[in-house]
């Protein structure tokens, strides 16, 4: 009789720690595990990904090495100025994700229609397409083991996509404290992937020719090219927010949430543009 209640109190706990961490119940205290460091490991590893390097292409159109750098940090900066203020601090002082706190505004219907947009419309159909950015790589990779040219739109390129999400999904559906653990070690090898490419690069042209490189296909205007090039990646800024707020909500101080989400300014792809 007298460990039933126990029992049951610690079933009851155990279930909204999980909706908490899962769902929409907001994290206490003392179940916000990241520190400044774990969050940084998970924004760096968020930040030099395949779809940086596409930013960075997409700048070199308009504008060459040394402008395209400045524009990057510049936009980035702004963008990431709206996108922090409007989702990490809030997320981070309350523990919640920021869609639900958006109720007070929109309502419960309104959040569920902006949800359904940003999440299914545009992160299912961008995860689709890394996916198959994924599985394009995995072929080259395996064409060059086995000697054999693999078609770009073949099998090949289908399974290794459906295994990159598969191994996503069994990463994500650990929860957070497992994707801080995992980033430790994935950041750190995402960055020293990204200084050997840049290496790469520099010693198979010149520094000369990179800080000299063209754009690749500019409008006449100059200064229209560089504000185009700024306004870009202003918007790459702004992109963050539809994850920032779920994840700074595990963060266990504001100065731990602030600085690691600001800090991750992207501008990997720039130094692409002659590869």
């Amino acid at each position: 009789m007298s460990t039933t209640p126990t029992s049951t109190g610690e079933s009851a706990q155990d279930e909204l720690s999980r909706e908490s961490v899962y769902g929409t119940f907001p994290l206490l205290r003392g179940e916000r595990t990241w520190g400044g460091w774990d969050f940084t490991w998970v924004n760096t590893a968020l930040a030099i990904a395949t779809w940086a390097f596409l930013v960075g292409g997409s700048t070199a159109l308009l504008v060459g090495f040394q402008r395209g750098v400045a524009a990057m940090v510049i936009g980035n900066a702004i963008g990431l100025c709206f996108m922090v203020l409007a989702s990490v601090v809030a997320s981070q002082r309350y523990g919640s994700e920021q869609y639900t706190m958006l109720r007070g505004a929109f309502g419960v219907v309104g959040v569920g229609i902006l949800v359904f947009t940003v999440i299914v419309v545009t992160e299912m159909g961008w995860s689709s397409l890394l996916a198959i950015m994924a599985g394009r790589a995995a072929s080259q990779v395996t064409s060059t083991f086995i000697g054999t040219d693999l078609d770009q739109y073949g099998p090949a390129v289908v399974v290794g996509s459906l295994l990159a999400i598969l191994l996503a999904w069994f990463i994500l559906s650990r929860g957070p404290v497992t994707i801080g653990k995992f980033n430790k070690w994935i950041a750190p090898g995402l960055a020293v992937i990204t200084v050997i490419m840049f290496v790469f690069l520099v010693v198979n042209t010149s520094w000369g020719g990179l800080l000299d490189a063209s754009p690749i296909a500019p409008f006449e205007d100059e200064s229209l090219n560089f504000m185009v090039a700024v306004e870009f990646n202003v918007g790459v800024g702004v992109s963050w927010y539809p994850v920032m707020g779920s994840l700074a909500r595990m963060t266990a101080s504001r100065k731990a949430a602030l600085w690691p989400a600001f800090g991750p300014v992207r501008q990997d792809g720039v130094r692409h543009q002659h590869c």
